[in-house]
């Protein structure tokens, strides 16, 4: 991820701060720890090929996340800490996702111990599967 993309996450996210949100009210859904995977198939694509992604709303917490590239680690640095921030990405519905992982790599930050740590996974809101 380069500067310029930063910055506009950054001011994303200091817009919707400032938005009052309401409560929402749903029913509690049963609890099941099984993980089963979810085998689609495309019956309309010629290759059967599946894009899956995932909107993954995440905190940094206080720290210093350290950049892959030392020209981002100004952007990165003005990431605000404390604040649910979304990011949208995309995975293969095969595998199990590392969160934290794909959420550090999405904002061009290394993949350490130490910024993991600087990572709090707040919900995954969705997943969409699209045949391609």
């Amino acid at each position: 991820m380069n500067t310029k993309t930063l910055k506009a996450l950054t001011v994303a996210v200091t817009l919707a701060a400032g938005m009052t949100t309401s409560p929402a009210f749903a029913t509690v859904p049963k609890f099941d720890n099984l993980g089963v995977p979810a085998v689609m198939q495309c019956t309309t694509a010629l290759k059967g090929r599946i894009l899956h992604s995932d909107k993954i709303i995440f905190k940094i917490l206080p720290g210093v996340l350290v950049a892959v590239t030392p020209a981002d680690q100004g952007a990165l640095n003005q990431l605000p800490r404390g604040y649910e921030m979304d990011i949208k990405v995309s995975d293969d519905p095969r595998t199990i996702a590392g969160l934290r992982g794909k959420v550090l790599s999405f904002m061009g930050a290394a993949l350490t111990d130490q910024n993991a740590r600087l990572i709090t996974i707040v919900d995954v809101e969705y997943a969409t599967a699209v045949c391609i």
